[in-house]
């Protein structure tokens, strides 16, 4: 008798480097990039940086419905859809935009776009793909998917850096922008939605019967994942709103971290070259730390390795009462940055352990719209907390107490049972 041979699941894997690179250029256009990105529109437009900074808050701030419009877009027309259109117009607008941009409003303008679109193609797109295709490991999956994250910080971002440098501003963003719509285009031959699109299993390994009746697994559309888990129904679920906060703070921190690091070395005694040097570097233990925190997710679950990853934030920040100047920096950064990635993979695992793999999309985008709520005050605090306070290091020991609140969500939050709304068929 003739056996079907085995369909290969290359596709499956290779979408593991496409959510790398999601996350490469998202960190390098709309967080750890504006280390580069803000002085340098601030310089060739004669603006205050510290104004040019506060104007990001208005694109975290759309960024938060962008969230929710985008998740329902996914919804609608699927994953490859949102993900070519997010990233072909973060870069005609959100980086190309700003070589045309010459005030705080039009660059804003920009910054919208490349805020809002990048939970197009990376985040919100690239979370729900993994989960369809690899629900069983995620947790390591997305571990390796954001040291996307991190690598961009050694390459990407020192290339715009030096482009910058060489070139000017305008050929930087214009190297961003062409990158930007590079990605997007082979996007559309590259993504598939689901690997049952394409006759394969998830995990490549098919389901059991016990998996087939196990609510994480139960499948169903996004049509009816709405109806199951509406906005109303997800605002009355404790545990929705524990993620929402806990991860709000830990967005919040990495955000800000990651947009401040070359001006909180420069504060800390670093001349401006060796700040960008030196503060890129301190991204290599982040590489490794995504990788650990996804093995921990996989073996423990999310709950756990979110307990553990808030905990070494609070540390990393509590870190400058004891070390100061360059050497502070340094340790402080350095240990933050361990965490960096591991915050992008930690939350859509945690969601998808909660809520279900099928019910993924219309939690995360329902959930992800208050924790980017919270995380859209980053840069609004930064900027008035250094006005404020003085210094950019007073501000980081007051996100390490800041973190001692999502410790607290993170033990509250239930993660042995999948959750189920209380009226199952909520309108």
């Amino acid at each position: 008798m003739s056996q079907t041979k085995k369909k290969s699941f290359g596709l499956g894997y290779s979408l593991i480097f496409h959510s790398m690179l999601s996350y490469w250029l998202y960190n390098s256009t709309a967080s750890a990039g504006l280390n580069i990105i803000v002085p340098m529109f601030a310089e060739k437009n004669g603006i205050e940086q510290t104004a040019v900074l506060s104007a990001n808050s208005v694109g975290a701030i759309v960024s938060c419905v962008a969230v929710l419009l985008l998740g329902k877009l996914i919804a609608v027309k699927g994953i490859r859809f949102t993900t070519v259109i997010s990233a072909i117009f973060a870069g005609l607008i959100g980086a190309g935009g700003m070589v045309f941009a010459h005030s705080l409003a039009s660059y804003a303008v920009c910054t919208i776009f490349a805020q809002s679109l990048c939970y197009g193609y990376s985040f919100t797109a690239t979370n729900a793909l993994i989960t369809n295709w690899f629900p069983r490991k995620k947790g390591i999956v997305m571990g390796i998917t954001t040291t996307g994250i991190m690598i961009a910080s050694l390459t990407l971002i020192r290339w715009m850096s030096a482009v910058g440098g060489k070139y000017g501003f305008d050929t930087m963003m214009y190297m961003v922008a062409a990158i930007l719509i590079g990605f997007g285009v082979i996007s559309i031959f590259w993504i598939k939605d689901r690997p049952e699109d394409v006759g394969l299993d998830p995990d490549n390994i098919p389901l059991t019967e016990q998996e087939k009746q196990d609510a994480y697994f139960l499948a169903q559309s996004q049509e009816q994942a709405a109806k199951r888990w509406p906005v109303k129904e997800l605002a009355q679920n404790k545990t929705a709103w524990l993620i929402a906060i806990a991860f709000g703070f830990l967005v919040m921190f990495t955000s800000g971290v990651a947009s401040t690091t070359v001006p909180f070395g420069i504060e800390s005694g670093f001349a401006p070259p060796a700040a960008v040097n030196s503060m890129s570097l301190t991204a290599i233990p982040g590489v490794v730390g995504s990788i650990i925190t996804g093995a921990i997710d996989s073996k423990w679950g999310p709950k756990v390795a979110s307990l553990l990853c808030s905990i070494w934030i609070a540390l990393s920040f509590f870190s400058l009462l004891v070390f100061h100047g360059t050497t502070g920096a340094i340790v402080c950064v350095t240990m933050a940055n361990v965490t960096m990635g591991s915050v992008a993979n930690l939350a859509p695992s945690l969601i998808g352990t909660c809520f279900g793999r099928d019910c993924f999309t219309q939690c995360y985008r329902v959930i992800y719209t208050v924790t980017y709520l919270i995380r859209s005050l980053c840069f609004l605090l930064i900027g008035t907390g250094v006005n404020v306070l003085g210094s950019y290091r007073l501000v980081y020991i007051v996100f390490g107490f800041l973190a001692i609140v999502s410790m607290i969500c993170i033990l509250l939050i239930s993660d042995k049972v999948v959750q189920q709304p209380k009226h199952s068929e909520a309108a």
